[in-house]
């Protein structure tokens, strides 16, 4: 019993050392420089969050200095129609900075307007007709070539139309011709306006056209029912008579386009446009005094003594900060320049 109680020893009671102390002074320490090591990478993440908010800003105010950049925003033009008959404006404009002022009186006399022919009305539209062969039907120098079967319907027919006609333009390019069923009739149109673009037929050997009753060979060689004659539009304007085969009309005037919409007569009023220019300037000035705000703010603000949120933490990082300086001189010396270009 004697000899076992001799290896039993309890630490710093015979040497007077209180180990049990300096063990935890040693963590203390050792949590100490963790402790500081993480406020330090607190305080790089929130320096690194509020120059994130700075770039952002700067975004924004970059964004507002490109329009005052140019040339256009300045320049801009509106026009202003004012019908002279009926309730409606016979047209639409819209112009670019290109556009000279002018005031200009229109009378519309004619839309432009495609062909559209028909043929007879058929009992059914799913039956077979009992026809085969091919016809040709082409629009200005576009040749559409149509192939029929014995077994082909009415709404076959149109099908076929449709897809020969795509298959014609190519790729990317819209159909001259498309084909539709309306009230068990087949009807034909040409896709583009004016009178040099009507449909006519180049072939109809097998005189399936002539069946349908579309197309008359043995009488006068013409479509047997015309829906709407191919026209070009016609209007005058300041006196002077102008004929194109599309309602859309984009010759006449640098930087501006007409798009005509009915008969009648109105007065188009080309102007300056300072609503882009004032609309600029105020989105400018708005973003800058945002920008140059937050900068003051971030510049003069205080440091928390006991933050208790991520909002007070971050107050007070950049008080005097060097970076900030710089960037707000920069700021007063770039918008000064835009500011010069505006004047």
């Amino acid at each position: 019993m004697v000899d076992d109680m001799a290896d039993f020893q309890i630490s710093g009671i015979t040497s007077g050392i209180d180990w049990g102390e300096i063990i935890d002074q040693m963590i203390s320490n050792r949590r100490t420089v963790q402790v500081q090591w993480l406020e330090t990478k607190e305080t790089i993440n929130s320096r690194a969050y509020l120059y994130s908010e700075l770039v952002a800003g700067l975004g924004g105010l970059k964004s507002s200095l490109d329009p005052l950049a140019l040339e256009s925003t300045f320049l801009g033009k509106t026009a202003d129609i004012t019908p002279l008959s009926g309730i409606e404006a016979p047209l639409s404009v819209s112009v670019s900075p290109e556009a000279a002022i002018a005031s200009l009186d229109i009378d519309v006399s004619s839309v432009a307007k495609n062909h559209r022919v028909a043929g007879g009305r058929e009992e059914e539209i799913s039956s077979p007709l009992g026809l085969s062969g091919s016809f040709s039907l082409s629009v200005g120098d576009s040749k559409t070539t149509v192939d029929i079967k014995a077994g082909n319907s009415l709404s076959d027919v149109a099908a076929a139309i449709n897809n020969a006609a795509a298959e014609s333009a190519g790729e990317g390019s819209a159909p001259a011709i498309t084909a539709r069923i309306l009230d068990n009739t087949l009807v034909i149109s040409s896709t583009v306006t004016g009178a040099d673009f009507g449909l006519t037929v180049s072939g109809d050997a097998d005189n399936i056209l002539q069946s349908l009753n579309v197309w008359n060979v043995g009488g006068s060689g013409e479509f047997e029912r015309v829906l709407q004659e191919p026209e070009d539009a016609a209007f005058v304007m300041d006196g002077l008579e102008i004929a194109r085969s599309s309602n859309r009309v984009d010759d006449l005037l640098e930087g501006v386009v007409f798009e005509i919409a009915s008969e009648g007569s109105a007065r188009v009023d080309i102007s300056l446009d300072a609503g882009v220019a004032v609309e600029s300037v105020r989105a400018m000035t708005e973003a800058y005094n945002e920008v140059m705000d937050w900068v003051n703010v971030r510049l003069s603000e205080k440091k928390v003594d006991e933050p208790q949120s991520d909002l007070e933490k971050r107050r007070g990082l950049l008080n005097g900060d060097p970076l900030l300086w710089n960037c707000k001189n920069n700021i007063r010396n770039i918008t000064g320049k835009f500011w010069s270009l505006s004047n």
